[in-house]
C-alpha cells in the first residue's frame, strides 16, 4: 500500500475515533441500552445529532443507525478538509485554514489569528478549531 493509502487510511481511523468519542460524550453510547444524559458542555451537540440518529432509527436498528453517523461524519469532514487543503495549496484561498506552521506557533494562519483575537479559545478544546473551522465551511 502506498503512503497515500496509509495516511489516508490513518485519518479516517482518527477521524471514526473522535466522533465515537464525541457520540459517547453526548450521550450516544454504543448501546441503546446505555443512552445517558449528554455532559453538560455536549447538551447543544447531543441535540443537533439526535435527530440523525433518530431519522436513520427508523431503517436501522440504533447500533447501525450510530455507526451510520460515524461514518458520514468523518466522510464528510475528511472531504471538506481536503477541499480546503487543495483550495490553500492553489492559492484559492487568501489565509491558511487547514496547513499549520512553526512561524505562527503551530497553527494555521487563521486559527492563530482566531487565538490572538480571542485568547479565552485557548483554554477551549482543540483550542477553537472547530469554529475556526465552522467559519471556513
Amino acid at each position: 500500500m502506498s503512503d497515500l493509502e496509509n495516511t489516508v487510511i490513518e485519518i479516517r481511523k482518527t477521524l471514526e475515533e473522535a466522533y465515537d468519542s464525541l457520540l459517547k460524550r453526548a450521550g450516544f453510547a454504543e448501546d441503546e441500552n446505555k443512552i445517558r444524559e449528554p455532559l453538560p458542555e455536549f447538551k447543544e451537540i447531543h441535540e443537533r445529532i439526535k435527530p440523525v440518529i433518530e431519522a436513520d432509527k427508523m431503517l436501522y436498528e440504533y447500533k447501525k443507525a450510530r455507526q451510520k453517523f460515524i461514518d458520514e461524519a468523518s466522510f464528510t469532514l475528511f472531504n471538506r478538509l481536503i477541499g480546503i487543503k487543495v483550495m490553500e495549496a492553489r492559492g484559492i484561498m487568501s489565509e491558511t485554514v487547514v496547513t499549520k506552521s512553526m512561524s505562527t506557533d503551530g497553527k494555521s494562519t487563521r486559527h492563530f489569528i482566531e487565538i490572538s483575537k480571542n485568547p479565552e479559545m485557548a483554554s477551549q478544546p482543540g483550542q477553537g478549531i472547530n469554529e475556526v473551522l465552522k467559519e471556513a465551511f
